[in-house]
Order: structure tokens, then C-alpha cells, then sequence
């Protein structure tokens, strides 16, 4: 009971503490009393002191209730409600004055000359800057003509690679190169399971590979992994087999290596 009674009264006297007109009152007092701390803090005597403060400073109500009460009280009401005015005004006085010192100060040094060495050493790093920008230009010019006719050649190549004769099919298989890398048994493999004509399970690719079982298997696996084939389901013989992607079409008819 006592604790909380004594939070309270704490909590009361903070927030007179905080108050702008009490304390704007205790400065306010201070001041118009500053004679009377100086002989409370003085050496003279109890008896002594009592004697000026009755005799010298408060010799009559009139003066007592004036100097404790009516001039701090005055004061305190004046900085609360009469100087924030002309302090608001100032301020703002004040910092436009700021601010216009601060636009000619950037003005004049915007304005300020170049002497002809430093002109000259400026125009010099602009020309550096220039060349080297061009030189750079130049150089991914070459590299992207150079590309272009790498580029160019290469589907020259892919384009004359494949050239009619009476063994058609065999140069389908042997002269083709790609950047699918396949060899002659895979690009084989991939025709055998376009062509769907047949069943095309993994046993029966593997019999009719006309490789080992390892090789054979091994083909199926490369062309799966790079999405030419998938294993599915075929409801025409209710079995899962292999099956040619969207992906493997477009390489075999890009390629001319589909059947007539």
C-alpha cells in the first residue's frame, strides 16, 4: 500500500516536472529571487539571514507577493505565450538568410574561371576517355562479326553436311554433327522409334540396336537425358515404351533424317 502510494506521488511530481508552465514558473522565479539563493547560500548566520531577508528583500507584503508570485507568474505566461512568436519569426529570418547565403556561395563557385593548364588537363582526360571508349567498340565489333561468321559457317556445315547419293540413309547416320553430339547408333535409335511402327519397349530397341546390350542400353538413356525420347505408356499396346518428343521431331526434320 505504501509502495503504491508512493509511485503515485511520483508519478504526480514527474508530471508537474515536465509541465511547461511550472517550469517555465521555477526559472521564471529563480530569477526575480536570485538575491534571496544567494543569501540562503551565503556564510552569514540563521539569525542573520532571516534578518535580511525580512528587513532587506520582503520588507512589505507589496514587494513579497510581487517578487514570489505576481512577476515570476508574468514572466512564466509571457515565454509560454507571447515568445514563441517572435522566435518563430526569427527563426525563419534566419534560415532563409541561410539558405540565400548558401545559393551564392554555389553560384560564385559555379562561376568560378579555368585556368588554361587545368582547361588543358581536362579536355586531355576527355580525348583518353574518347579513345578508349571507341577502342572498346571496335573490339566487340570484331568479336560479334567474328561470331556472325563462325555462326555462319557452322550452319553451312549442318546445311551441306548431308548430301544426295544412293546410300541416303547411311550418310543421315554417319554425316551428321550436332550439338546434341550424337554417334551413328543413336541417331539410328531415334529414327527406329519415329518410324512407330513396331513396339518400341527397351527389349526390343536393345534386340533390334544390332549393338551390345550395354551400348544399346546406353543410347536409349543419352537420348532420353537430352529430352529426344520419353517413356510412356502406348494404349495401342497396352505397354510402356518409348516414344519420340516434340524436341526429337524437330531435330530429325531439321536434320532431313526422316523417312519419306
Amino acid at each position: 500500500m505504501f509502495k503504491d502510494l508512493l509511485d503515485s506521488l511520483k508519478a504526480q511530481l514527474y508530471e508537474r516536472a515536465v509541465s511547461p508552465l511550472l517550469g517555465s514558473f521555477v526559472l521564471s522565479w529563480l530569477l526575480w529571487n536570485y538575491k534571496l539563493v544567494l543569501v540562503v547560500l551565503s556564510e552569514e548566520s540563521v539569525l542573520e539571514k532571516f534578518r535580511i531577508i525580512d528587513e532587506v528583500l520582503y520588507y512589505d507584503w507589496k514587494q513579497t507577493f510581487c517578487i514570489t508570485l505576481g512577476f515570476p507568474l508574468i514572466t512564466a505566461i509571457f515565454y509560454i505565450f507571447i515568445y514563441p512568436y517572435p522566435a518563430k519569426w526569427v527563426f525563419k529570418f534566419t534560415r532563409k538568410r541561410q539558405v540565400e547565403i548558401n545559393q551564392t556561395r554555389k553560384e560564385i563557385e559555379g562561376n568560378v574561371l579555368l585556368s588554361v593548364d587545368e582547361s588543358r588537363e581536362i579536355r586531355s582526360r576527355i580525348f583518353k576517355l574518347e579513345d578508349a571508349h571507341q577502342e572498346a567498340l571496335n573490339r566487340k565489333s570484331e568479336e560479334i562479326e567474328r561470331l556472325k561468321a563462325e555462326l555462319h559457317d557452322k550452319n553451312h556445315e549442318d546445311t551441306d553436311g548431308l548430301k544426295e547419293g544412293p546410300d541416303l540413309e547411311t550418310q543421315k547416320s554417319e554425316g551428321i554433327t550436332t550439338t546434341l553430339d550424337l554417334d551413328k547408333e543413336q541417331v539410328n535409335m531415334l529414327v527406329m522409334i519415329a518410324d512407330g511402327r513396331s513396339s518400341c519397349t527397351r527389349e526390343e530397341l536393345v534386340r533390334k540396336s544390332g549393338s551390345s546390350k550395354i551400348k544399346a542400353e546406353y543410347d536409349l538413356d543419352r537420348l532420353e537425358e537430352r529430352g529426344l525420347i520419353k517413356y510412356d505408356y502406348d494404349m495401342r499396346y497396352q505397354e510402356s515404351m518409348y516414344v519420340i518428343t516434340k524436341k526429337g521431331r524437330s531435330f530429325l526434320v531439321d536434320k532431313n533424317l526422316h523417312n519419306s
